[in-house]
Formats: structure tokens, C-alpha cells, sequence
């Protein structure tokens, strides 16, 4: 998993520091899916990290047409419930005629769920992301679900598939998080320098 830093202002003065982990594997993803009238075909392309859905059922009712992209780490460890998390991708459809997705994340309470909001796609790629969120518990069966009910036989392809987990940074990783940070080697050693203050590999402050 990779690790990146982001950093979000607070009112006028204070600066909050975000420590950001990628949480999707693609080599613990699995696929299922399930059709009234045929269940929508899925493949994964884990060299390029794209999914293909391909609807073969008729148009028919919400939950119709589902297709389950499970992240096994996510199922394995679960959520935490004092860290966030942002659900993203970018879907493209080879039919101008896709919509009304419902989009579900499982966890105990299905923490992302555009029931009230539907999706649509189109051969357009569609960029989707999520405000950041906190589930209200912790265990989560990690599957995404796209429920196309109500959409006529194509093919989607998802891609830049990104499930987010952030939480504050504190210590070393908040100096190396800083924006202003600067590295220096002096005599061998690194040091960190930040808004002009100088800090050792350890985080500590040196003169």
C-alpha cells in the first residue's frame, strides 16, 4: 500500500495534517454479480487496474442487474471508526443509455449508498468521488456494489478504482507531511527544515 500526505486548512490560523493510504489491492479483488434476466458479465484487468461490466439482461427493476467488486484487505480488516475514508473511480459506457445507478458500499450501515442520488454514465468517462466519511462501525464485508436494474445490455468499464483511509498525522509524519518541508545532508546526516526550523530524521528539533 502506498502512502501519501495531503494538508487541509482550518479556519485562519490552525493546519490540520492528513496521513492518506491507498486501500485497493488488485490483487485481492474479486468479482460476482447477480441478474434477474442474466447476470452482468465481469472481468478484471489487474495488469491495466480496470474492471469490465458487461450487461447481458434486459431493463427490468432496482437490483437487477448487480455487480460486486469485493476488496478482500478492506473485508479482512475492516473499517475504523476514527479514520475516514473517500470511495473514487471513473466509469465509461459504450451505451449513451445508462442510468439511474444506485451505488452501494457495504458496511454494517452501508457507509456510501446513492440511492437518492443516482449515477448515470455514458461514453464520456464519468468521474465519481465521495465526501470524506466515517463509518458508524467497524466491520465491513468490503463489496462495492453497481446495480444496473434499470439499464439496457453494454458494457461499463471502471477505472481509477480508489478507496481512501485517512487520519490525522502526528510526530515525524506531520513534519514530513509539511508542504514547506526542505531535505538537507549536512556532514552525512539528513535533516528536515521547515518554515526555518530544523528537525532531525527522527522528527526532533535541532539547532
Amino acid at each position: 500500500m502506498k502512502k501519501i500526505y495531503s494538508i487541509v486548512a482550518l479556519l485562519c490560523a490552525s493546519v490540520t495534517l492528513f496521513a492518506q493510504t491507498e486501500l485497493v489491492d488488485f490483487s485481492k479483488i474479486t468479482l460476482d454479480s447477480w441478474g434477474g434476466s442474466g447476470a452482468p458479465v465481469m472481468t478484471l484487468d489487474q495488469d491495466h487496474q480496470t474492471i469490465s461490466i458487461q450487461i447481458i439482461g434486459t431493463p427490468g427493476y432496482q437490483w437487477g442487474n448487480q455487480a460486486k467488486i469485493t476488496l478482500g484487505n478492506v473485508a479482512e480488516t475492516g473499517l475504523d471508526t476514527a479514520k475516514e475514508y473517500k470511495l473514487s473511480f471513473t466509469a465509461v459506457s459504450d451505451n449513451a443509455d445508462c442510468g439511474g445507478v444506485t451505488l452501494k458500499f457495504f458496511d454494517n450501515n452501508e457507509l456510501f449508498y446513492t440511492k437518492d442520488n443516482y449515477l448515470s454514465f455514458s461514453n464520456t468517462p464519468f468521474d465519481y468521488a465521495s465526501e470524506w466519511i466515517k463509518p458508524a462501525e467497524s466491520a465491513t464485508n468490503g463489496t462495492i456494489v453497481f446495480d444496473f436494474g434499470w439499464d439496457p445490455a453494454q458494457t461499463i468499464t471502471i477505472s481509477s478504482l480508489s478507496f481512501l483511509e485517512r487520519t490525522e498525522a502526528t510526530g515525524v509524519e506531520a513534519i514530513h507531511a509539511s508542504q514547506s518541508m526542505q531535505k538537507m545532508i549536512i556532514d552525512g546526516q539528513v535533516y528536515i527544515l521547515r518554515d526555518g526550523v530544523r528537525y532531525n530524521a527522527l522528527g526532533a528539533q535541532v539547532k
